[in-house]
């Protein structure tokens, strides 16, 4: 590429946003994605809000279930997961770049769907 060191050390320490000498998997794709447009910013967040019944600031699995039925999933038609599994599974796909708690926070929720 053709690069000097200075400007080699700039570009890793654009993708190293946590400062640990390493680039994870979800700081690359955070450093080569566009940037959210502002009316699909407002469309992500407008959707977080609708599935935040308590308007706490995250998401739990609760929530999750009195907005989607499961039950009508394919794997758990076939028998392979059952709807609780299912919920697990939707929650669990947010649990990059954040803490794996089991909630969804509004940050993960658009970091997701960015």
């Amino acid at each position: 590429l053709g690069l000097d060191t200075p400007e080699v050390r700039r570009l890793f320490e654009h993708f190293d946003k946590d400062g640990n000498g390493f680039i994870d998997f979800e700081e690359f794709i955070q450093g080569v994605r566009a940037p959210l447009s502002e009316k699909r910013l407002a469309l992500i967040q407008h959707a977080f809000r609708i599935i935040d019944l308590d308007g706490n600031g995250y998401v739990d699995a609760t929530e999750i279930a009195s907005r989607y039925d499961a039950s009508k999933h394919p794997e758990v038609i076939a028998g392979r997961m059952t709807p609780e599994e299912v919920y697990r599974e939707f929650l669990d796909t947010f649990d990059v770049g954040g803490e794996v708690d089991g909630k969804v926070t509004e940050h993960e929720f658009i970091n997701y769907y960015h």
